[in-house]
């Protein structure tokens, strides 16, 4: 299916600490994150703060192959 969204893409140091994109994404107050790089351990740990910093986000850690709706609520 079509994609029917406004997508912004940033292009941030692969030398971030974890803080630092914490820090960003907690003061962009988004409303989904979608995670697209790190081994698994780091997602979970991302996933788990992110989710207890932004309760009003919706985190997603994609499975490969699988689709998702984002609802920009």
């Amino acid at each position: 299916s079509p994609i029917r969204a406004s997508i912004e893409q940033f292009d941030l140091s692969g030398h971030a600490e974890r803080n630092q994109l914490v820090d960003y994404a907690t003061g962009s107050q988004p409303r989904n994150i979608v995670l697209t790089h790190g081994d698994p351990e780091a997602r979970d740990w991302f996933c788990k703060k992110l989710g207890t910093l932004l309760p009003d986000c919706n985190v997603i850690d994609p499975k490969p192959l699988d689709n998702y709706t984002i609802i920009d609520f």
